[in-house]
């Protein structure tokens, strides 16, 4: 019995002792916090937004921003074309959901920029485009190298040979 009445006072005396730490330690005011304060949020981008279309879900032309870390507007509209092609190095870039129509292992064997129209050669793998997403493929560069700044007309070359007509519709 005495042992119990010695642990009453010690558990009472630790309780006791616990209380006056835990308000020590509580500080008396509290810092309110103001919700209604408007505070402006501002996006810095260390790269440019470009525009890039891609096929969705639903088999649709559709654009995308990505961001593009290039001067120049070649080195932009050779950026763009390695991200429009299938398994690229840089497919990785691509918001998820989206396609790239470009055939793999497609290259770009030549590109120039002359008087604002940009002139593209690609490798004979740029034909391997299947026939319904031939249009696509099309409206894809061409949506996407127009909408960067200085360059306002394509013209594609496939082998040294201008392309004329749809590679597999014609």
């Amino acid at each position: 019995m005495l042992k119990k009445i010695i642990l009453r006072k010690i558990m009472v005396a630790s309780t006791m002792v616990l209380v006056l730490l835990m308000l020590y330690f509580i500080p008396l005011k509290s810092n309110e916090i103001d919700l209604n304060k408007k505070t402006k949020v501002e996006y810095v981008y260390p790269n440019d937004l470009e525009a890039i279309y891609l096929l969705d879900t639903n088999n649709n032309l559709t654009r995308s921003m990505i961001s593009v870390n290039k001067e120049s507007e070649l080195t932009k509209a050779e950026c763009l074309i390695e991200e429009l092609t299938i398994n690229s190095n840089k497919s990785d870039i691509i918001p998820n959901g989206f396609k790239s129509l470009i055939p793999k292992n497609t290259k770009v064997n030549n590109l120039t920029l002359e008087n604002k129209v940009l002139k593209i050669d690609f490798s004979k793998e740029f034909l391997n485009v299947t026939p319904s997403n031939e249009e696509k493929l099309l409206e894809s560069l061409i949506y996407t190298l127009t909408s960067i700044d200085g360059i306002d007309k394509i013209t594609i070359y496939v082998e040294n040979k201008k392309l004329e007509y749809l590679p597999n519709s014609h």
